[in-house]
């Protein structure tokens, strides 16, 4: 029997122990599609595996409105490939949100004592080692979740948050 007919059937039962046993079955039988299909656009192994393991997430979640005459196979690529194209465009725009911050414009020969001087009034202690840790020491922001026992969209978040409040500090001239 078809895994998209085994799903069918767990799911007209309502049986969960079925339902998990089938998501088992499916995952075992395209784990290394969508891992292929999202090495096309991320890099690391970690990123790629993240990606694949984030679309049998995505599919498990929404098995309520999931057309069992659809294709698993399909939706399990297809959601593979966008969560990655998303995954490289949030790496992207990190990268540019780095450059704009560390790089760019000639420094003033204080610049680094001003920075800091912002950074203490500005951020938490807690922001500022962040932004320590990932801008300056180059430790990935998923390496640092992991430390923290945070999600990595946590700690992105709350990066991005610290890195926005110098942004606009730095646009008020402080």
């Amino acid at each position: 029997m078809s895994l998209e007919k085994r799903l069918e059937a767990a799911l007209r039962k309502g049986d969960r122990s079925s339902l998990e046993k089938v998501f088992s079955d499916i995952y075992s039988t395209y784990f290394k599609l969508a891992c292929y299909i999202a090495s096309n656009y991320l890099h690391t192994k970690e990123d790629v595996e993240d990606a694949a393991n984030d679309a049998f997430i995505n599919f498990f979640n929404h098995l309520e409105g999931f057309n069992p005459k659809g294709s698993i196979k399909y939706y399990i690529a297809t959601s593979s490939k966008n969560i990655a194209i998303n995954m490289a465009k949030k790496m992207r725009e990190q990268i540019e949100f780095d450059d704009e911050i560390l790089g760019g414009a000639e420094r003033p020969p204080n610049e680094e004592s001003m920075l800091i001087e912002i950074m203490e009034r500005v951020l938490s202690q807690d922001e500022i080692a962040l932004i320590n840790e990932h801008a300056i020491e180059g430790v990935p922001l998923r390496e640092i979740a992991r430390a923290k026992g945070d999600s990595p969209n946590t700690v992105k978040s709350k990066y991005l948050r610290a890195i926005k409040k110098l942004r606009e500090e730095f646009n008020k001239g402080g």
